[in-house]
This record gives C-alpha cells, sequence and structure tokens, in this order.
C-alpha cells in the first residue's frame, strides 16, 4: 500500500490526536485536550446530561480588586444623599443658576453639582500648583 493509501483509511487518527490520552469514559478516542479527561462525543453526553447548563456558556465571576473594594467604602450611606437649598434669599443666584443650565441643556439640580465639582477641581488645582 502507498502512503496516500494509509492516509485515506478513514479509521486512521489524527497526528495531533496520537499524542493526547484516550478518553476515560470510552477510552477508544483520543481527548479533546491534554487537560481534559473526555472525548468530544463523550462530553457532549455529560453536558446533556446536566440540566440547566449549556455547552461553552460558563458563568464568569466577576473579580473584585481591592480599587473596587475601596470605591464602595468612600461611597455615602443613600439615606445622606438629599440636600434641600433655599434659594429665597438669593433669587439672583438661582436665576444666573437656571441660565447656565438652559445653554448647557442640564437639569438645574444637575447644573448646580457640576458647578461643586468645577469649583472642587479648581480649588484641588490651586493647592498642588
Amino acid at each position: 500500500m502507498s502512503d496516500k493509501a494509509e492516509r485515506s483509511s478513514g479509521s486512521e487518527v489524527p497526528e495531533a490526536a496520537q499524542h493526547r490520552r484516550l478518553c476515560i469514559t470510552c477510552e477508544e478516542k483520543p481527548t479533546i485536550s491534554d487537560s481534559c479527561p473526555y472525548c468530544p462525543s463523550c462530553m457532549r453526553k455529560r453536558m446533556k446530561k446536566k440540566p440547566g447548563r449549556k455547552p461553552g456558556r460558563e458563568r464568569v465571576k466577576p473579580i473584585s480588586t481591592a480599587e473596587d473594594k475601596r470605591r464602595v467604602k468612600k461611597t455615602a450611606v443613600a439615606g445622606n444623599m438629599a440636600v434641600v437649598i433655599d434659594f429665597s434669599k438669593y433669587p439672583a443666584i438661582l436665576t444666573q443658576v437656571q441660565v447656565l443650565a438652559a445653554d448647557q441643556i442640564r437639569p438645574v439640580d444637575a447644573q448646580i453639582i457640576y458647578l461643586l465639582k468645577s469649583h472642587f477641581e479648581g480649588m484641588k488645582q490651586e493647592a498642588m500648583g
């Protein structure tokens, strides 16, 4: 027989699979990979036996880092987060904030938060430089 005849016979195992170990269930076919103890058909059978699991879709747990934990500790309690501002003594300031909010297409409360953030960032830059 020639080399071509030997290669074309359907019972031959591919060269990459020759080096792999045999499936622990059927003990006939090579495993999917060196780290997996099952052949593809036995792996499919195992996945079908487990209800509620889809092959190829594993649950991934979110990785918690130290930075994430620091952020959680810095956030304030939701009950403390609301502030009511009385502009009855300062109507001109309220008008200015309303005009800025309309120009920047923001609600008034978001505009106030923006103004506070930009003020604090400016203070921080002055302190650093």
